[in-house]
């Protein structure tokens, strides 16, 4: 078993160190496979576009689920000013650990913090 905390802290860059990137990385080191994917752009039809991809099970191999288990994915969308923004982070004990762009790092973030004000909130396993 991995310590979720020890990525706590780890520099947010988008291009070096998003939260996809972040989610293959904790699940890799809890012995899940994950596949990768490159966004080329940080533009936000374009991570719509691949988050879509992630949510329609293509070859992710991933489930749908409703009771989040340990190093779950979770997928949630804001929308502001009439466009959606995609974000994902790893479950873990009633906690998310994602990438927050505000402090530029990894945070560990309570489960109901990182969902308030968010349209749309979906576990993935």
């Amino acid at each position: 078993m991995i310590d979720i905390n020890s990525y706590t802290g780890k520099r947010y860059g988008f291009m070096k160190y998003n939260c996809w990137q972040h989610i293959v990385c904790v699940r890799r080191d809890a012995g899940i496979k994950t596949k990768m994917y490159t966004v080329a752009s940080m533009a936000s039809e374009i991570i719509a576009s691949n988050f879509n991809e992630v949510r329609s099970g293509n070859e992710h191999g991933l489930t749908l689920v409703t009771n989040p288990q340990n190093y779950d994915i979770i997928i949630f969308v804001r929308s502001m000013a009439g466009t959606d923004f995609h974000h994902a982070g790893i479950y873990y004990n009633k906690y998310i650990s994602h990438c927050c762009n505000a402090v530029g790092q990894v945070i560990l973030e309570p489960l109901r913090n990182a969902i308030k004000n968010r349209r749309s909130i979906e576990f993935w396993r």
